[in-house]
């Protein structure tokens, strides 16, 4: 039997669930960008025309404990930034001041320049799926 799922959500027992994992190697540093990002998908889940809660799962930094561990949270979509799904570019800056954003001196070129990536891979992916059949144009800004 073939079912038809999109690919965004995982399922959890009737559920929407948006599971990711860690993308940058500074997420003890900088957070997940998963989590920045949020009000963005809240706005894709809108678009999408997703209006129950959504659980979402992310592995997170837990200082006070020193350690890694998920975070998850039911999130209601929102509308208010859907105007951003159409501009990968203005995303990153709404949420990333100024872009590229500076380097620390405690980090790697090296991990700060997967960072970067990490940070626009999230961005992106957003954005295509909202956009439906224009993931070539979004690419080539990329």
């Amino acid at each position: 039997q073939t079912r038809m799922s999109n690919p965004l959500f995982a399922s959890s027992g009737g559920d929407c669930l948006y599971r990711r994992g860690v993308p940058s190697p500074l997420v003890r540093e900088f957070g997940n960008p998963h989590v920045t990002v949020r009000p963005l998908r809240k706005a894709l889940y809108f678009r999408l025309g997703i209006r129950d809660l959504v659980v979402e799962e992310f592995p997170v930094w837990n200082s006070s404990r020193n350690e890694p561990c998920w975070e998850k949270r039911r999130v209601r979509p929102d509308n208010m930034l859907e105007f951003l799904l159409d501009s990968p570019q203005d995303a990153l800056l709404h949420f990333y001041k100024p872009w590229p954003p500076r380097k620390p001196n405690f980090v790697t070129w090296r991990d700060f320049d997967k960072h970067l990536f990490a940070v626009k891979c999230v961005v992106y992916e957003i954005c295509i799926h909202a956009s439906g059949d224009r993931l070539s144009k979004l690419m080539l800004q990329f």
